[in-house]
């Protein structure tokens, strides 16, 4: 099913964030400003903003590649859209709790240039498990050459519950990238279970369910091009 998107809700929507975040930042600085406050913005060094616009771009373009290495073997004329879909994450990961609206957008986006749900759902996971190593990898080089000048008394503490939730993620996205059979199966089971319990939502469920075993038929194909083939 396509999602249509009303250009005039957009505008609406891109005005009222605006607004609001203006009016937060306002309402932060005027209740927890100060004159330290006030008189490190007059002494910023612009030159320091010009590298950091730098750097996002640098960021942004990297991101939108990173996209295009999966999607290009589909569409190989596809950058645009790669570039738009990592914009939509981006902002809509910074705009909703707990970052959940970027992923959906990333999709939503690429589907409207054409990239099915399944082989942008397929991308997604294998650039999520590539950047979860990556920063795991670089923040392990990091604490290694400045960890001991590190003046935190908790640290380690921290570190460590950080290393055990890293390795139960990366092993759950590892099963369910390797064999996403088994997730279908689960959650087909849960479905079924729910048309039980629900008669009169039973035929929603079951729809439910099936469209659910023919988006993971197809993620699995994608995956496997990907993987295997490309």
């Amino acid at each position: 099913m396509d999602v249509r998107i009303d250009r005039k809700d957009v505008r609406r929507g891109i005005r009222l964030f605006l607004i609001l975040t203006v009016l937060g930042s306002a309402a932060v600085f005027f209740l927890l400003g100060s004159r330290e406050t006030v008189a490190a913005l007059r002494g910023f060094d612009l030159r320091w903003l010009a590298v950091a616009t730098l750097l996002v771009g640098v960021d942004l373009l990297v991101g939108a590649a990173r996209i295009h290495i999966f999607i290009g073997q589909i569409r190989p004329r596809s950058f645009r859209a790669c570039w738009d879909a990592n914009l939509a994450n981006i902002f809509l990961a910074a705009a909703t709790p707990f970052q959940t609206g970027g992923g959906a957008a990333q999709l939503l986006i690429l589907r409207r240039y054409g990239i099915p749900y399944a082989a942008g759902a397929g991308a997604s996971v294998l650039n999520f498990v590539a950047t979860l190593v990556l920063l795991f990898a670089g923040a392990l080089a990091a604490l290694n050459h400045v960890g001991p000048r590190l003046p935190l008394a908790g640290l380690n503490t921290v570190l460590a519950a950080s290393r055990v939730l890293f390795v139960i993620v990366l092993v759950l996205f590892l099963f369910f990238l390797a064999t996403p059979g088994r997730a279908g199966r689960v959650g087909a089971w849960t479905l079924a279970g729910l048309a039980r319990l629900f008669p009169g939502r039973r035929e929603a469920l079951l729809r439910a369910r099936d469209r659910m075993n023919g988006f993971l038929e197809q993620y699995t194909g994608y995956l496997r091009f990907y993987w295997r083939r490309r």
